[in-house]
Protein backbone atom coordinates (compact mmCIF):
# COMPACT_ATOMS: atom_id res chain seq x y z
CA UNK A 1 0.00 0.00 0.00
CA UNK A 2 2.98 2.34 0.48
CA UNK A 3 4.23 1.39 -2.57
CA UNK A 4 0.93 2.20 -4.20
CA UNK A 5 0.77 5.44 -2.57
CA UNK A 6 4.53 6.56 -3.90
CA UNK A 7 3.09 6.08 -7.08
CA UNK A 8 0.40 7.47 -7.18
CA UNK A 9 2.39 10.76 -6.13
CA UNK A 10 4.56 10.83 -8.92
CA UNK A 11 0.93 10.14 -11.10
CA UNK A 12 -0.46 12.97 -9.98
CA UNK A 13 2.02 15.05 -10.84
CA UNK A 14 0.62 15.41 -14.10
CA UNK A 15 -2.67 16.81 -12.37
CA UNK A 16 -1.22 20.27 -12.64
CA UNK A 17 -0.20 20.03 -16.51
CA UNK A 18 -3.32 22.27 -17.50
CA UNK A 19 -6.48 20.47 -19.52
CA UNK A 20 -6.12 17.22 -21.50
CA UNK A 21 -8.16 15.89 -23.75
CA UNK A 22 -10.30 12.93 -22.60
CA UNK A 23 -12.43 10.53 -24.49
CA UNK A 24 -15.31 10.61 -21.49
CA UNK A 25 -17.01 13.99 -21.31
CA UNK A 26 -16.97 15.25 -17.41
CA UNK A 27 -20.27 15.77 -16.99
CA UNK A 28 -20.93 11.58 -17.67
CA UNK A 29 -18.22 10.76 -14.79
CA UNK A 30 -18.97 12.78 -11.99
CA UNK A 31 -19.76 11.64 -9.24
CA UNK A 32 -17.65 9.16 -9.02
CA UNK A 33 -18.79 7.52 -6.16
CA UNK A 34 -21.27 5.87 -8.48
CA UNK A 35 -18.40 4.47 -10.76
CA UNK A 36 -15.13 4.70 -9.55
CA UNK A 37 -13.71 2.49 -12.05
CA UNK A 38 -14.63 4.26 -14.97
CA UNK A 39 -13.07 7.43 -13.43
CA UNK A 40 -10.14 5.69 -12.66
CA UNK A 41 -9.57 4.68 -16.29
CA UNK A 42 -10.65 8.18 -17.59
CA UNK A 43 -8.06 9.97 -15.41
CA UNK A 44 -4.78 7.11 -16.36
CA UNK A 45 -4.12 7.16 -12.88
CA UNK A 46 -3.96 3.80 -12.37
CA UNK A 47 -2.36 3.44 -8.53
CA UNK A 48 -6.12 4.63 -7.74
CA UNK A 49 -7.05 1.27 -8.20
CA UNK A 50 -4.67 0.34 -5.31
CA UNK A 51 -6.98 2.74 -3.12
CA UNK A 52 -9.81 1.26 -4.50
CA UNK A 53 -8.69 -2.11 -3.14
CA UNK A 54 -7.27 -1.15 0.04
CA UNK A 55 -11.09 -0.04 0.76
CA UNK A 56 -12.59 -2.69 -0.34
CA UNK A 57 -10.75 -5.53 1.62
CA UNK A 58 -11.20 -3.47 4.76
CA UNK A 59 -12.37 -5.61 7.24
CA UNK A 60 -16.20 -6.09 7.82
CA UNK A 61 -16.02 -7.31 11.09
CA UNK A 62 -13.17 -8.75 14.02
CA UNK A 63 -10.28 -11.16 13.80
CA UNK A 64 -10.98 -14.43 14.64
CA UNK A 65 -8.70 -16.02 16.91
CA UNK A 66 -10.72 -18.65 18.49
CA UNK A 67 -10.90 -22.66 17.23
CA UNK A 68 -14.63 -21.74 17.27
CA UNK A 69 -15.45 -18.45 16.09
CA UNK A 70 -18.64 -16.41 17.82
CA UNK A 71 -20.26 -14.57 16.04
CA UNK A 72 -19.78 -10.60 16.15
CA UNK A 73 -22.15 -8.33 18.12
CA UNK A 74 -23.94 -5.86 16.15
CA UNK A 75 -21.90 -3.03 17.66
CA UNK A 76 -19.36 -4.44 16.17
CA UNK A 77 -20.76 -4.75 12.86
CA UNK A 78 -22.79 -1.21 12.84
CA UNK A 79 -19.28 0.25 13.46
CA UNK A 80 -17.28 -1.94 10.54
CA UNK A 81 -19.71 -0.79 8.28
CA UNK A 82 -19.49 2.78 9.25
CA UNK A 83 -15.59 3.13 8.77
CA UNK A 84 -16.46 1.18 5.41
CA UNK A 85 -18.96 4.18 4.12
CA UNK A 86 -16.68 6.68 5.61
CA UNK A 87 -13.85 5.92 3.67
CA UNK A 88 -16.10 5.07 1.15
CA UNK A 89 -17.20 8.65 1.01
CA UNK A 90 -14.21 10.12 1.35
CA UNK A 91 -12.79 7.96 -2.20
CA UNK A 92 -15.37 9.34 -3.90
CA UNK A 93 -14.69 12.96 -3.01
CA UNK A 94 -11.13 12.33 -3.97
CA UNK A 95 -11.82 10.70 -6.96
CA UNK A 96 -14.05 13.95 -8.30
CA UNK A 97 -10.91 16.00 -7.34
CA UNK A 98 -8.78 14.20 -9.47
CA UNK A 99 -11.41 14.42 -12.40
CA UNK A 100 -11.80 17.86 -12.17
CA UNK A 101 -7.72 18.57 -12.40
CA UNK A 102 -7.18 16.16 -15.07
CA UNK A 103 -9.82 17.71 -17.12
CA UNK A 104 -8.60 21.62 -16.26
CA UNK A 105 -11.43 22.09 -14.62
CA UNK A 106 -11.51 25.44 -12.87
CA UNK A 107 -12.96 24.16 -9.87
CA UNK A 108 -10.00 22.24 -9.06
CA UNK A 109 -8.05 25.52 -7.86
CA UNK A 110 -10.55 25.39 -5.44
CA UNK A 111 -9.60 22.32 -3.24
CA UNK A 112 -11.60 24.28 -0.02
CA UNK A 113 -14.79 24.20 -1.67
CA UNK A 114 -14.84 20.85 -3.40
CA UNK A 115 -13.70 19.18 -0.15
CA UNK A 116 -16.80 20.79 2.10
CA UNK A 117 -19.07 18.29 1.47
CA UNK A 118 -16.96 16.19 3.94
CA UNK A 119 -18.39 18.64 7.16
CA UNK A 120 -21.59 16.65 6.49
CA UNK A 121 -19.66 13.44 6.51
CA UNK A 122 -18.11 14.39 9.56
CA UNK A 123 -21.29 15.44 11.15
CA UNK A 124 -23.06 11.70 10.00
CA UNK A 125 -20.04 10.32 11.79
CA UNK A 126 -20.85 12.22 15.20
CA UNK A 127 -24.11 11.27 14.90
CA UNK A 128 -23.71 7.64 14.28
CA UNK A 129 -20.88 7.64 17.38
CA UNK A 130 -23.19 9.37 19.96
CA UNK A 131 -25.45 6.41 19.16
CA UNK A 132 -22.86 3.34 19.86
CA UNK A 133 -22.54 5.16 22.62
CA UNK A 134 -25.47 4.75 23.97
CA UNK A 135 -26.00 1.51 22.59
CA UNK A 136 -25.44 -1.36 25.22
CA UNK A 137 -23.18 -4.14 24.57
CA UNK A 138 -23.49 -7.14 27.14
CA UNK A 139 -19.49 -8.35 25.62
CA UNK A 140 -16.87 -6.69 27.83
CA UNK A 141 -14.03 -4.57 25.35
CA UNK A 142 -16.42 -3.93 22.59
CA UNK A 143 -17.94 -0.36 22.88
CA UNK A 144 -15.00 0.95 24.12
CA UNK A 145 -12.58 0.53 21.44
CA UNK A 146 -15.10 0.63 18.63
CA UNK A 147 -15.51 4.56 20.17
CA UNK A 148 -12.02 5.21 20.55
CA UNK A 149 -11.06 4.43 16.87
CA UNK A 150 -14.45 6.41 15.92
CA UNK A 151 -12.86 9.82 17.50
CA UNK A 152 -9.65 9.41 16.30
CA UNK A 153 -11.18 9.09 12.63
CA UNK A 154 -13.13 11.99 13.71
CA UNK A 155 -9.90 13.96 14.84
CA UNK A 156 -7.86 12.94 11.43
CA UNK A 157 -11.14 14.06 9.48
CA UNK A 158 -10.94 17.73 11.17
CA UNK A 159 -7.43 18.20 10.65
CA UNK A 160 -7.08 17.26 7.16
CA UNK A 161 -10.39 19.99 6.45
CA UNK A 162 -8.41 22.51 8.62
CA UNK A 163 -5.78 21.94 6.76
CA UNK A 164 -7.08 21.61 2.99
CA UNK A 165 -7.24 25.82 2.33
CA UNK A 166 -3.31 26.00 3.06
CA UNK A 167 -1.96 22.67 0.66
CA UNK A 168 -0.67 23.27 -2.99
CA UNK A 169 -3.83 22.69 -5.10
CA UNK A 170 -3.47 19.09 -6.77
CA UNK A 171 -0.43 17.19 -5.84
CA UNK A 172 -0.25 17.97 -2.36
CA UNK A 173 -4.02 17.99 -1.71
CA UNK A 174 -4.77 14.36 -3.21
CA UNK A 175 -1.57 13.18 -1.66
CA UNK A 176 -2.87 13.95 1.67
CA UNK A 177 -6.44 12.86 1.19
CA UNK A 178 -4.91 9.42 0.05
CA UNK A 179 -3.05 9.47 3.54
CA UNK A 180 -6.50 10.21 5.13
CA UNK A 181 -8.03 7.38 3.39
CA UNK A 182 -5.06 4.82 4.31
CA UNK A 183 -5.69 6.17 7.83
CA UNK A 184 -9.02 4.44 8.06
CA UNK A 185 -8.05 1.60 6.62
CA UNK A 186 -5.20 0.80 8.88
CA UNK A 187 -7.76 1.89 12.04
CA UNK A 188 -10.32 -0.38 11.21
CA UNK A 189 -7.77 -3.43 10.63
CA UNK A 190 -6.51 -2.61 13.73
CA UNK A 191 -9.38 -2.03 15.77
CA UNK A 192 -10.23 -5.73 14.09
CA UNK A 193 -7.34 -7.22 15.72
CA UNK A 194 -8.01 -5.72 18.82
CA UNK A 195 -11.70 -7.04 18.93
CA UNK A 196 -10.24 -10.00 17.95
CA UNK A 197 -8.17 -10.31 20.90
CA UNK A 198 -10.34 -9.46 23.39
CA UNK A 199 -12.72 -12.05 21.77
CA UNK A 200 -10.38 -14.53 22.48
CA UNK A 201 -9.27 -13.15 26.33
CA UNK A 202 -12.86 -13.54 26.70
CA UNK A 203 -12.88 -17.17 26.04
CA UNK A 204 -10.30 -18.35 28.72
CA UNK A 205 -11.81 -19.72 31.72
CA UNK A 206 -10.18 -22.31 34.20
CA UNK A 207 -11.80 -25.82 34.49
CA UNK A 208 -15.17 -25.27 36.48
CA UNK A 209 -14.18 -22.13 37.39
CA UNK A 210 -15.16 -19.37 34.72
CA UNK A 211 -12.74 -16.68 33.49
CA UNK A 212 -10.31 -15.05 36.35
CA UNK A 213 -10.26 -11.52 36.85
CA UNK A 214 -7.17 -10.31 37.08
CA UNK A 215 -7.08 -6.07 38.73
CA UNK A 216 -3.14 -4.94 37.40
CA UNK A 217 -2.21 -1.34 37.90
CA UNK A 218 0.45 0.41 36.12
CA UNK A 219 1.85 1.89 40.07
CA UNK A 220 2.54 -2.10 40.60
CA UNK A 221 5.99 -3.56 40.37
CA UNK A 222 6.26 -6.62 38.60
CA UNK A 223 6.79 -8.96 41.56
CA UNK A 224 3.46 -7.41 42.81
CA UNK A 225 1.98 -8.40 39.48
CA UNK A 226 3.37 -11.89 39.45
CA UNK A 227 1.97 -12.33 42.72
CA UNK A 228 -2.00 -11.33 42.04
CA UNK A 229 -1.48 -13.71 38.92
CA UNK A 230 -0.09 -16.62 40.24
CA UNK A 231 -2.11 -16.46 43.30
CA UNK A 232 -5.45 -16.05 41.43
CA UNK A 233 -4.86 -19.00 38.98
CA UNK A 234 -3.90 -21.47 42.14
CA UNK A 235 -7.12 -20.28 43.86
CA UNK A 236 -9.74 -20.52 40.76
CA UNK A 237 -7.87 -23.21 38.56
CA UNK A 238 -7.29 -26.98 39.07
CA UNK A 239 -4.51 -28.36 41.87
CA UNK A 240 -1.81 -29.25 39.17
CA UNK A 241 -0.48 -25.82 37.15
CA UNK A 242 2.16 -25.21 34.88
CA UNK A 243 4.08 -21.97 34.88
CA UNK A 244 6.14 -20.65 32.00
CA UNK A 245 8.27 -17.19 32.40
CA UNK A 246 10.07 -16.27 29.31
CA UNK A 247 12.52 -13.49 30.02
CA UNK A 248 13.64 -13.88 33.08
CA UNK A 249 15.03 -11.22 34.85
CA UNK A 250 19.11 -11.98 34.73
CA UNK A 251 19.35 -9.67 38.47
CA UNK A 252 19.23 -9.95 41.83
CA UNK A 253 15.30 -9.13 42.43
CA UNK A 254 14.37 -12.45 41.10
CA UNK A 255 11.53 -13.20 43.22
CA UNK A 256 9.74 -16.48 41.20
CA UNK A 257 11.52 -18.82 43.10
CA UNK A 258 10.40 -18.07 46.61
CA UNK A 259 6.90 -17.29 44.83
CA UNK A 260 6.83 -20.81 44.08
CA UNK A 261 7.95 -22.19 47.44
CA UNK A 262 4.51 -20.85 48.43
CA UNK A 263 2.11 -23.29 45.74
CA UNK A 264 3.84 -26.80 45.69
CA UNK A 265 1.79 -27.88 43.11
CA UNK A 266 2.89 -25.31 40.58
CA UNK A 267 5.54 -27.08 38.07
CA UNK A 268 8.11 -24.02 36.62
CA UNK A 269 9.59 -23.72 33.29
CA UNK A 270 12.34 -19.94 33.29
CA UNK A 271 13.79 -19.20 30.13
CA UNK A 272 16.24 -16.49 29.88
CA UNK A 273 16.65 -14.65 26.74
CA UNK A 274 20.40 -13.58 25.00
CA UNK A 275 19.40 -10.15 25.09
CA UNK A 276 17.40 -7.80 27.18
CA UNK A 277 16.46 -4.24 26.16
CA UNK A 278 16.26 -3.03 29.39
CA UNK A 279 19.99 -4.02 29.65
CA UNK A 280 21.59 -3.20 26.57
CA UNK A 281 25.27 -2.72 27.67
CA UNK A 282 24.60 -6.33 29.29
CA UNK A 283 27.27 -8.66 26.84
CA UNK A 284 25.97 -12.24 26.16
CA UNK A 285 28.85 -13.64 28.09
CA UNK A 286 27.69 -11.83 31.84
CA UNK A 287 24.25 -13.12 30.63
CA UNK A 288 25.16 -16.75 31.07
CA UNK A 289 27.39 -16.16 34.23
CA UNK A 290 24.16 -14.72 35.84
CA UNK A 291 22.20 -17.45 34.31
CA UNK A 292 23.78 -20.07 36.02
CA UNK A 293 23.67 -17.77 38.99
CA UNK A 294 20.06 -18.44 39.08
CA UNK A 295 20.09 -21.98 37.96
CA UNK A 296 22.17 -22.85 41.00
CA UNK A 297 19.35 -20.37 43.21
CA UNK A 298 17.03 -22.35 42.10
CA UNK A 299 18.42 -25.54 42.61
CA UNK A 300 19.18 -24.63 46.39
CA UNK A 301 15.94 -23.36 46.65
CA UNK A 302 13.84 -26.09 47.63
CA UNK A 303 11.80 -26.43 44.40
CA UNK A 304 13.52 -30.36 43.43
CA UNK A 305 12.44 -30.99 40.03
CA UNK A 306 9.50 -28.76 40.03
CA UNK A 307 11.73 -26.30 38.27
CA UNK A 308 13.96 -25.84 35.54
Amino acid sequence: MQKALRFLVLASSSLLAGSQSFGTPISQLLPCSSQPSRCIEACGVGEFKALQQWLELSPSRPDSLLKDPVEPTALELLAFQLFKELGSSLFGVILDYVVLCQYGDSRCSVAAQHFEPLQAVRQALDQRLVAIAKDYSPETGVRSPVLRVGRNLRSDLDRFLQDVPSLEIGLKIIERSAGLLQGIGQRSRKLSQHLGMHAWVRSLALPGRGAPVLNLHDDQTWQEMLVSIVGTMVRNGPAQLTMAEIGIPLQFDWVTPSLLLEYPGIQYVGIALETDKGQPSQSPTDRMELFAQLKAQVTQSGLGDRAV
